[in-house]
């Protein structure tokens, strides 16, 4: 091989996406052979077979519209975010519009923005008609470097810039306004948002109002969330069905343990509330224990599992449907406020 055939294969890797590089024959027939057996939705044939690297993405949402492939490089940074350099706030699309809501005491809310806020322009870029990634990119930065923000703020727009710097994103932050909790639940992460929310929870007055606020919770881990909705319900109250591929089914029941609450709270929720958000806020609401409160949620009422391939990388596939106690599931129609 002559050298500039050499360079042309290395200039070759160093421009071809991840995607197509990380992607081969022996891929694509694991996926397959997953989708084939764990996804509970239908399967076009067709598009199965003839799936390709270069159209993973568009043909997975074609079989299941929350089906993910990740790279293994792409996986392993999403899994290791324990902390990050930004303006300290969740990104939310809405209707065309953009939205900030900061996480408690990072760079935004420390700039005097603690509730969410419209997103005008970024860097004097107006966001409106940018897709998602294209905002978020502007945000990404050095840490100590500078983004400037346009926001809409109780009515009157303003600019100013943030430094941005290192923050944790949280799963829960609590705030106290008088005689009112107001607990803001943004994910269900494993192993740490049940224990934090019975901290709180165990600093509550039977004098305290309890708001749990789901407006930007996009879910988390189903087992947290059930474990967390078991904190207000009685030892073996059914809280869901589950219902695999092959129509197996598992009722999860509230185990035993120290019953904190014996009155209705209020949960906030609107069409950013999704997946395991929608399952603790409907088990809550099916049983009285508390009041919805908004608009109506998402209505993505699936579970989801993420699978390994051979190559390190990571198909995420919906494979277990989810159905409260009646019977009745929130997929595809969302919870509405007042329903249960």
């Amino acid at each position: 091989m002559n050298i500039k055939k050499i360079l042309f294969f290395i200039l070759l890797l160093l421009f071809t996406p991840e995607l197509v590089l990380s992607c081969g024959p022996a891929v694509l027939d694991e996926i397959r052979a997953l989708v084939q057996q764990h996804s509970i939705f239908p399967v076009d044939q067709k598009v199965l077979d003839t799936l390709t690297c270069k159209k993973l993405p568009r043909a997975l949402k074609r079989i299941d519209p929350y089906a993910k492939w990740f790279s293994a490089k792409k996986y392993h940074g999403l899994k290791n975010k324990s902390e990050q350099v930004g303006v300290g706030a969740i990104l939310i699309r809405h209707k065309n519009r953009y939205y900030l809501l900061p996480y408690k005491n990072g760079p935004l809310y420390k700039r005097g923005i603690k509730n969410r806020v419209r997103l005008l322009a970024i860097n004097n870029k107006k966001v409106s008609g940018m897709k998602y990634m294209q905002v978020w990119k502007e945000f990404l930065g050095p840490v100590n470097s500078l983004v400037k923000l346009t926001l809409m703020n109780k009515g009157k727009k303003r600019s100013f810039y943030v430094v941005r710097s290192y923050y944790t994103p949280s799963s829960l932050e609590v705030y106290k306004e008088k005689d009112k909790v107001i607990i803001r639940l943004l994910r269900f992460k494993t192993r740490e948002t049940r224990a934090f929310l019975e901290s709180e929870l165990q600093n509550i007055t039977q004098n305290d109002t309890l708001i749990i606020d789901l407006r930007a919770c996009s879910g988390g881990d189903l087992y947290e969330a059930l474990d967390c909705a078991a904190l207000f319900l009685k030892p073996s109250q059914e809280m869901v069905k589950l219902v695999d591929a092959d129509g197996n089914e598992e009722v999860v029941k509230a185990p035993a343990s120290l019953a904190l609450f014996d009155y209705n709270i209020k949960i906030l929720i609107d069409s950013d509330t999704a997946s395991a958000a929608e399952i603790f806020g409907g088990i809550l609401a099916y049983y009285g224990v508390a009041t919805l409160a908004g608009k109506p949620t998402m209505g993505k009422c699936v579970s989801q599992k993420d699978f390994f391939l051979s190559d390190g990388s990571v198909l995420r596939l919906s494979n277990l449907k989810i159905f409260f106690p009646d019977g009745s599931t929130c997929q595809g129609k969302g919870l509405k406020p007042n329903a249960y």
